[in-house]
């Protein structure tokens, strides 16, 4: 992580020290990498400095309306159904249509424990028909599990971008901290490999209706 000190002697300084980091890191994050191009699914790493993880982005472009893309992701107790690498996926809270807390747990292979999740999903349209839903961690929403690694950090969204043809650009994209020890080869991995099947069960599912 990046961290900067001010001094208030040297603020001017400071001011070009901070647009200069500011740049140097926005650049840093731009390159997205592509890892996989499979089935019409394309997946992007990036590293992120002081993390082990990389972030993912994940994208498709799905001949299933926005309103059925919709009704699927916001069938989050369904998500365990297409979603890769969940064994749980319970709606622990909902306030209207547009924010749920959700349960996931993780499996992981022996000896790395499994990691559970609690993701706060918030909805949001935009203006040009977009429909992006920011998720985050809420580590603290409910007691931790014995036995489970709580995931503390993650932020990310799914996007839903409607394109000129009637087509829908799906994109998915996340950053998260596991926690615990994981190795690097089965941590990494994972983040081209999960995003890339979650985007294949959604267009399966999708392509059974709702």
């Amino acid at each position: 992580m990046v961290s900067l000190k001010f001094l208030p002697s040297i603020a001017f300084l400071a001011a070009i020290s901070l647009i200069t980091t500011s740049f140097t890191i926005n650049i840093m994050l731009s390159e997205w990498k592509l890892a996989k191009s499979k089935n019409g699914v394309k997946v992007y790493t990036r590293s992120v400095p002081g993390y082990q993880l990389k972030e993912y982005k994940c994208e498709m472009i799905s001949n299933a309306s926005i309103e059925l893309l919709s009704k699927i992701l916001k069938d989050y107790d369904d998500h365990k159904n297409w979603g890769e690498g969940l064994s749980e996926s319970d709606i622990l809270n909902q306030n209207g249509d547009t924010d749920y807390h959700v349960y996931f747990r993780n499996p992981a292979p022996w000896p790395v424990s499994d990691r559970d999740i609690i993701t706060h999903f918030q909805w949001e349209s935009w203006d040009d028909g977009t429909i992006n839903i920011r998720m985050s961690a809420a580590p603290d929403y409910i007691p931790h599990k014995d036995g489970l690694v709580r995931i503390t950090f993650m932020s990310g969204y799914w996007r839903l971008t409607p394109m000129a043809n009637g087509q829908v650009l799906v994109t998915t994209s996340a950053h998260a901290d596991p926690g615990g020890n994981i190795p690097d080869w089965l941590a990494n991995a994972g983040v081209v490999d999960i995003p890339y099947d979650t985007m294949l069960g959604l267009k399966g599912r999708a392509a059974q209706g709702f």
